[in-house]
């Protein structure tokens, strides 16, 4: 999906629909444009369709059939301008600190607020100047 937003290109993956729709009406709100991908397969494609488009990828730590760190390879891969949120509803453990370690970029818990989306996207953003 892709909506007409202006702003940064956010590429929000996610196996949950609802997460999908909850998190682009969040994304919109902070006028980002959205594409949003139910699959790693699906990631992927977007980000060699859109390169050099998408700043930004919020991806879920658990998707079906493909390990998180594969799934952030090939996503790195594909777009190695962009910058990585790590979402999941796991505590940050060492699984997750490993992908940080790899070259993730951040980490926000699910659920989340608009406000915690706000100001973790704030301060990828500083970090990216």
């Amino acid at each position: 999906m892709e909506t007409d937003a202006i702003g940064p290109t956010v590429l929000l993956v996610d196996d949950d629909e609802a997460v999908l729709q909850i998190g682009s009406r969040m994304l919109t709100k902070l006028g980002l444009r959205i594409l949003t991908a139910d699959t790693g397969d699906t990631a992927v494609d977007l980000l060699v369709r859109h390169a050099g488009e998408v700043s930004l990828v919020v991806f879920d730590y658990s998707m079906p059939g493909e390990a998180p760190e594969a799934l952030f390879e090939r996503m790195r891969a594909a777009a190695p301008e962009s910058r990585f949120l790590l979402a999941s509803g796991y505590s940050r453990d060492a699984s997750l600190q490993a992908l940080l370690d790899r070259g993730c970029h951040g980490f926000i818990q699910k659920p989340f607020r608009m406000d915690e989306l706000k100001q973790v996207l704030q301060g990828l953003m500083k970090s990216e100047a």
